[in-house]
């Protein structure tokens, strides 16, 4: 969005920071995981930046602050079951408290879940004209006296007959743009893709882009590989479908199987999981009971290492991590014929590519975003190459 409104926004260069990377414009200026002050501090430091966006990890948060000590904008999208027992943050309140450090240091708006009762706390510790609420749901009352206050509100409603990101504040409604116009929604399925797009309204709407300038450059935001590596990536060029995402906890799975189940397959729906069990054992159940009805074939996997995580406690090796992910689908009713277990998801990617047929669909759950992406299109590119020369 950023991008796109750089005119009105009088910002040329815009620098972006997420767990994939450093980003100015199109150059990639550092690769992996960079979500916090190491990240903010590329971009603090390289006088052509006008704007950063910042992804700010709560382990970042946690071990080095913010990297800086007022934002204009800040969203907060959630507080999942995700990262605790490390560095200190036992629960999920002291998780909310470590990502309230982002609404705090947001001095013209925060941006946060209503839909969230841990983010819609965090609205107390501001005044109410810094507040934007995103909601799924409909305009409560309670949503309404916050707008009455100054408060902004962002929700989906039905407008001519399609779902809509509609804008509230005191004294009228504005819509903003057709969930289904948005690619990333997969129009309209990926309902937590509705909600990052509620989100990124309310942040650039709080930095002054008009919300038509808004939805142009998000009717352009697609959920592919190049817009968003890892996250509920499709791929082209084969006979099935297929998709990456970078689920690895029990929430984003939830999420990633509701909206797997709105999209339409007439063949087998074949699993490759290899991202879960690494830094939190403890979810190879729950994600085991969340998935086990939602494929036909499981290929139990995991990462080769984990040298980034030298402080997860685990009682057994990685090597371990295929059988036991095996085992809790079997005790969720699975049939042992229909799991297959493979080492490393270099060799368990590749099993899925090569055993799926037209009409199947083929879910790459991984925990290795880039070499994921990659991997399927040299294997797409292979396929076209054949093709071309029978």
């Amino acid at each position: 969005i950023l991008r796109h409104a750089r005119g009105t926004l009088g910002a040329q260069r815009i620098g972006l920071v997420t767990t994939s990377g450093v980003r100015i414009e199109d150059d990639v200026v550092a690769e992996g995981d960079f979500a916090g002050i190491t990240g903010a501090r590329v971009l603090f430091n390289d006088p052509s930046v006008d704007a950063a966006v910042l992804e700010t990890s709560r382990g970042g948060i946690v071990k080095s602050g913010l990297g800086f000590s007022w934002c204009d904008v800040g969203a907060v999208l959630n507080v999942a079951e995700d990262h605790l027992h490390l560095h200190g943050v036992e629960t999920l309140d002291d998780l909310a408290q470590a990502k309230a450090c982002v609404a705090r240091a947001a001095r013209d708006r925060a941006v946060l879940n209503a839909d969230d009762p841990r983010c819609l706390a965090m609205a107390e510790e501001k005044a109410p004209q810094q507040v934007c609420l995103f909601t799924l749901g409909d305009l409560s009352e309670s949503l309404r006296a916050r707008i009455a206050q100054g408060s902004l509100a962002i929700t989906l409603e039905q407008r001519d007959g399609a779902e809509t990101i509609c804008l509230h504040r005191d004294g009228g409604t504005e819509p903003v743009v057709a969930a289904a116009d948005i690619p990333a929604t997969l129009g309209g399925a990926a309902r937590h893709n509705i909600q990052n797009a509620m989100a990124a309204i309310g942040l650039a709407q709080g930095l002054g882009i008009p919300l038509a300038e808004i939805a142009v450059a998000l009717a352009r935001f697609r959920s592919d590989y190049s817009d968003n590596a890892g996250r509920l990536n499709f791929f082209e060029g084969f006979p099935f479908q297929v998709v990456h995402d970078f689920a690895h906890n029990p929430p984003g799975m939830r999420v990633l199987c509701d909206t797997l189940r709105q999209i339409p397959v007439a063949g087998r729906r074949i699993c490759v999981l290899s991202g879960i069990g690494h830094r939190h054992p403890e979810h190879i159940r729950p994600v085991a009971e969340l998935i086990a009805g939602q494929f036909d074939v499981f290929i139990c996997s995991r990462r080769e290492s984990m040298t980034h995580l030298t402080e997860i406690t685990r009682d057994f090796p990685l090597e371990e991590i295929p059988g036991r992910i095996a085992e809790a689908l079997r005790a969720e009713g699975v049939a042992s014929e229909a799991i297959q277990t493979i080492d490393l998801d270099t060799e368990a990617v590749d099993q899925g590519l090569e055993m799926a047929r037209e009409g199947d669909l083929v879910a790459l759950l991984t925990g290795t975003v880039e070499w994921t992406g990659a991997r399927v299109l040299q294997a797409a590119a292979r396929r076209q190459a054949l093709m071309t020369e029978a």
